[in-house]
C-alpha cells in the first residue's frame, strides 16, 4: 500500500477498518470503504488524525476523502477484503 500509493501516518494503517456501506461511517474510526456502485473505487476516509482538527480540515471536509489511483492497489484490496472478509 505505501508504494502504490502517497502513503499516511502509519496509524492509519493500523487503526483503519473496512467500511461496508457510508452511512456506517461514524466520523471518528479511520476507514478503507470499497465503492462497487459502477465502476469499482477505493477510498481511504481519515476521520481521526492530528490534522483533522485544524482549520483547513473544518473548512473543507473532501480532504477527509483519499480516492486510490491504482488499478493494482485497487484489485488487490479488492479482492484481500473478499477472500478474508472483515
Amino acid at each position: 500500500m505505501l508504494v502504490l500509493q502517497p502513503p499516511l501516518r502509519t496509524s492509519f494503517y493500523i487503526s483503519a477498518q473496512f467500511l461496508r456501506k457510508m452511512t456506517d461511517n461514524d466520523k471518528s474510526t479511520n476507514y478503507i470503504w470499497i465503492n462497487k456502485k459502477g465502476t469499482l473505487k477505493v477510498y481511504y476516509i481519515v476521520n481521526n488524525d492530528k490534522v483533522t482538527k485544524t482549520k483547513t480540515y473544518a473548512m473543507n471536509k473532501n480532504l477527509n476523502y483519499i480516492k486510490l489511483d491504482n488499478e493494482n492497489l485497487i484489485k488487490f484490496i479488492n479482492d484481500s477484503f473478499e477472500k478474508y472478509p472483515r
